[in-house]
C-alpha cells in the first residue's frame, strides 16, 4: 500500500489539477432568500457555516455564539432548484472530549461532513481552532491550531474575529480547506473600500495533517448604492467534487448609519501556476503567485448577511444545488438561499475514492 503523504499528494493533485472555469456557471432560480422558521424551537443564531446530509434534505449549521450544531430541513426542488421550505429540526450540543460543556461559547464559523457520514470537521476563529466531532455524542474528537504544526503556525497572527471563517472537504479525495477571513496582521491590510485583503487558503489531509497553503487576494471595490465599505472578507469555501474549489466573498457597505447593505460574490479559484506559501513570513512583500480567480456569482442584500455555504444534491438536469445560509446577527433575518451550479466536474474515478478511503485506513491503523 502507497505511503500516507503520498496518497495525500495525489489527492491534493487532483484536487488542484486545472480545471475549464468557462464551463461552470452559477444559476439564480430567481427565488430570493427563505426565511428559516424554528420549527423545533432550538433558538438558532447567527448561522455561519453549513454542510448537507447527501441522501436527505437536511443540512447542519453552526453558529458562532452557541456550542451547538442544528439540524435544519431544507428540501430543495430537483426540477426548478428552489427552496420548498426551511425549518429547524433540532440541535446538538458540541462537547470537550471529556463530554464536558465548553467554557464558554465557541466562535465556530465552518463546517464539513465527515468522510463516513458520522462525524463532522468545524473551523473556530477563537485560537483560530479546527475540530472535529462525533455526531452520535457530540463530543470533539480531535483539534488542532497554529500550535499544532509548523505549517499553522503563521495563523497565530490572525487579527481578533478574522480568523479560521471557513470549512469544506472534498466529496471525492477528502482533503480539507479552511481560509482565514481577512489578512493576517504580517499579510497586510483588513478589506476596505480603499484596499484588497489578503487570505491563505489552507489545504488539510483527512487527518488534519496540513498539505499546502496558497496566498488568495479578495476582490475590493465599493458595495453598489453604499458610500463606503465597512470590510469585505472570505466567508466560507465549497470544495467541488473532480477538483476545484468556490471561494465565498462578503462585503458590507455603509448606506446611512446604522445601515448596511451585504454583498456576496462566488468564485471559482484557479490554482494553476500558483505559489504554495507554506512558510512565507508575510504576504505583504510578494513574491508569490497568487491563485487567479473568476467570478461565477453576485448578489446584494439588504437583511441577509450569507457566510455559510455548501454543495447540495443533485437536481433533475445534472446541475448541483448550493446553499447558503445567513447570519441573523445585528438585527438581520436568518434565511437561506439557493443557487444551481452547472458544468461541474464529473466525480473522480473510483481509484481516486479508493486512494482517499486507504489514506484513512492506514491512518486509523498507524493509531
Amino acid at each position: 500500500m502507497l505511503p500516507l503523504r503520498l496518497l495525500l499528494a495525489v489527492a491534493l493533485t487532483v484536487a488542484l489539477s486545472p480545471r475549464d472555469a468557462t464551463a461552470l456557471a452559477i444559476v439564480d432560480p430567481g427565488q430570493g432568500p427563505v426565511a428559516l422558521i424554528d420549527f423545533a424551537g432550538t433558538g438558532p443564531g447567527e448561522l455561519s457555516g453549513v454542510t448537507w446530509v447527501p441522501g436527505t434534505s437536511e443540512w447542519l449549521a453552526v453558529p458562532d455564539g452557541q456550542s451547538l450544531l442544528h439540524r435544519l430541513s431544507v428540501p430543495i426542488d430537483p426540477v426548478s432548484g428552489q427552496i420548498t421550505s426551511a425549518t429547524t429540526l433540532g440541535a446538538q450540543p458540541l462537547l470537550q472530549a471529556d463530554g464536558t460543556p465548553f467554557p464558554s461559547a465557541r466562535d465556530f464559523e465552518g463546517v464539513a461532513l465527515g468522510p463516513d457520514g458520522t462525524s463532522v470537521f468545524v473551523s473556530g476563529e477563537i485560537g483560530p481552532r479546527l475540530r472535529a466531532f462525533s455526531l452520535a455524542t457530540g463530543r470533539m474528537l480531535a483539534e488542532i491550531g497554529p500550535t499544532s504544526d509548523p505549517a499553522l503556525a503563521i495563523f497565530a497572527n490572525q487579527r481578533a474575529n478574522l480568523g479560521w471563517e471557513s470549512m469544506t472537504r472534498a466529496p471525492d479525495t477528502g482533503v480539507l480547506w479552511t481560509a482565514n477571513e481577512e489578512a493576517l496582521g504580517v499579510d497586510g491590510p483588513t478589506g476596505t473600500a480603499a484596499a484588497s485583503t489578503r487570505v491563505r487558503l489552507q489545504a488539510l489531509g483527512p487527518d488534519l495533517v496540513p498539505i499546502g497553503q496558497w496566498g488568495y487576494t479578495v476582490s475590493g471595490g465599493i458595495v453598489p448604492g453604499t458610500i463606503g465599505n465597512i470590510n469585505g472578507g472570505v466567508s466560507d469555501l465549497v470544495a467541488l467534487p473532480g477538483g476545484g474549489l468556490l471561494v465565498l466573498e462578503r462585503s458590507a457597505g455603509l448606506v446611512s448609519y446604522p445601515d448596511i447593505d451585504l454583498r456576496n460574490r462566488i468564485y471559482f479559484a484557479d490554482f494553476v501556476g500558483a505559489t504554495d506559501v507554506t512558510g512565507l513570513a508575510a504576504l505583504v512583500v510578494g513574491g508569490y503567485t497568487p491563485v487567479a480567480k473568476t467570478l461565477l456569482w453576485e448578489g446584494s442584500f439588504p437583511d441577509d448577511n450569507f457566510e455559510g455555504i455548501a454543495l447540495g444534491p443533485l437536481l433533475a438536469n445534472g446541475d448541483r444545488s448550493l446553499l447558503l445560509v445567513s447570519d441573523d446577527g445585528a438585527g438581520l433575518q436568518q434565511s437561506v438561499l439557493a443557487l444551481r451550479l452547472t458544468g461541474i466536474p464529473e466525480p473522480t474515478t473510483a481509484l481516486l475514492v479508493g486512494v482517499g478511503l486507504a489514506a484513512l485506513r492506514l491512518k486509523r491503523a498507524a493509531r
